[in-house]
């Protein structure tokens, strides 16, 4: 009777402290806090709503400059990864109205992360010169709203270079010291073309069919340069224009931010830019 009597304290006893303390008896389940890793590495497509907006805008913004690294901004970037890219741009898109969009939300300096604009990833085929980074900047000309837009492209020695049977003395006349040298030297290409928004309202910016200028300067040691290069960082090549009447066509403004910029060439091609700062430019 004793025995059954204290059996008996116990399960009230227990009943008792579960009814009060409910995580005594079974243990919350705690889930950890995604790891940064886990953030950057999420699918873009994710419509978790344990992420606010923005967290999902800053994690479909986080893939894609995944992609634009794992591709070389896009050049050898597969058709299936290609799709992929789209569908985060055109997420982006979607995610902010575009009517405030204006050249003039875009000064600065920018540099490309993505495209699959052929004329842009054909430059990789170049033979003569490894294709370096790509960059745009954006200046205010001061003529009736016009802006001067610069297309810069960087140049480096070719692999190939490295593999000419040539003494090394002779080598470096000609094709200068290896890439990633102290004095290893770059070729920066501009090509100054003026734009101007389509209207007040609107995202679509026109650029003009006339080459305003171009600019070809090197950049590192004197003996880091080939003979040629040598002669072109003493005399850097500056041409003022208009100097063809080529025709550059528009561009519109699909996404815009204080960091990333996506615009669609009026041949539908997608380029994606993140902005340089003080510590990023490059040109």
């Amino acid at each position: 009777m004793h025995q059954h009597f204290s059996h008996l304290l116990v399960v009230l006893l227990l009943l008792l402290i579960s009814s009060v303390c409910p995580f005594f008896v079974s243990p919350p389940i705690v889930t950890p806090f995604p790891s940064p890793t886990t953030l950057y590495l999420s699918s873009s497509s994710s419509t978790s709503t344990a992420y606010s907006a923005q967290a999902q805008l800053l994690l479909k913004k986080a893939d894609l400059v995944r992609i634009g690294e794992e591709t070389n901004f896009g050049i050898t970037a597969t058709k299936g990864v290609r799709r992929e890219a789209e569908g985060i741009i055109e997420s982006l898109v979607a995610s902010r109205p575009k009517e405030d969009y204006s050249l003039s939300g875009c000064e600065g300096k920018w540099t490309l992360i993505y495209t699959d604009a052929p004329d842009i990833t054909s430059l990789a085929r170049t033979p003569t010169s490894k294709l370096g980074r790509v960059g745009q900047e954006v200046v205010k000309s001061g003529e009736d709203g016009e802006f001067e837009v610069r297309n810069v492209i960087e140049w480096l020695r070719p692999a190939w270079a490295s593999r000419l049977p040539l003494p090394s003395r002779v080598k470096g006349w000609v094709i200068g010291s290896e890439p990633g040298s102290s004095g290893a030297g770059r070729v920066i290409q501009k090509v100054v073309t003026a734009g101007k928004d389509r209207d007040e309202k609107g995202n679509t910016v026109d650029l003009k069919s006339q080459i305003k200028g171009a600019q070809v300067y090197a950049e590192g040691e004197s003996e880091g340069l080939p003979l040629l290069l040598q002669r072109v960082k003493e005399n850097p090549i500056d041409l003022k224009g208009p100097l063809s009447s080529l025709p550059f066509g528009s561009f519109e403004i699909m996404y815009l931010d204080e960091g990333m910029r996506i615009i669609k060439t009026s041949n539908g091609y997608w380029a994606c830019n993140l902005k340089d700062d003080s510590g990023s430019e490059w040109f």
